[in-house]
């Protein structure tokens, strides 16, 4: 009886192999951890992209306004054309959703120092420029490598087009 509990004493001062013990317990956290961070540069890389191509959609806002902001027909073929440009600047994604809005006319109210909307879009009172706004949205599902259930990514902007 005097020789077990020797080996017992051997097989606990026997460290060989702890260390693979303890990776195999501490591998699959790791992985976790990589996985979500790998997941989440991945989905701040998407918005940034997004933002990319609605801040595009902004510039061609400025860049070609409509012709007669009061034309609803003007006013379709700018969102036709903004819609393009914003995915233009996506070309690799199928699956994003540009809804810009119709042109806003607005003007300055120098008591609040913010600007009123305009609904008719004619003239201001006070003597203040009457200016041209249009706000440009876009959303795009995220489907990460390992995580699902990511939120969706979307961007707005909003661009003074006159």
């Amino acid at each position: 009886m005097a020789g077990k509990p020797r080996s017992l004493l051997s097989v606990r001062r026997h460290r060989g192999g702890v260390a693979a013990v303890e990776f195999a317990l501490i591998a699959p956290i790791l992985l976790a951890c990589l996985a979500g961070v790998y997941d989440l540069g991945a989905a701040l890389q998407a918005h940034i992209h997004l933002q990319q191509a609605v801040r595009a959609g902004g510039l061609y806002a400025t860049s070609y306004p409509p012709a007669d902001v009061a034309s609803a027909a003007a006013n379709s073929a700018f969102s036709t054309s903004l819609i393009s440009a914003v995915k233009a600047a996506a070309p690799d994604w199928t699956n994003i959703t540009v809804t810009p809005t119709s042109v806003t006319c607005m003007c300055w109210n120098s008591t609040t120092n913010a600007y009123a909307a305009n609904a008719t879009c004619v003239a201001c009172t006070g003597g203040t420029t009457l200016e041209y706004f249009v706000s440009v949205n876009a959303h795009r599902p995220f489907v990460g490598l390992f995580y699902t259930t990511l939120p969706a990514t979307s961007a707005s902007y909003v661009a003074r087009i006159r």
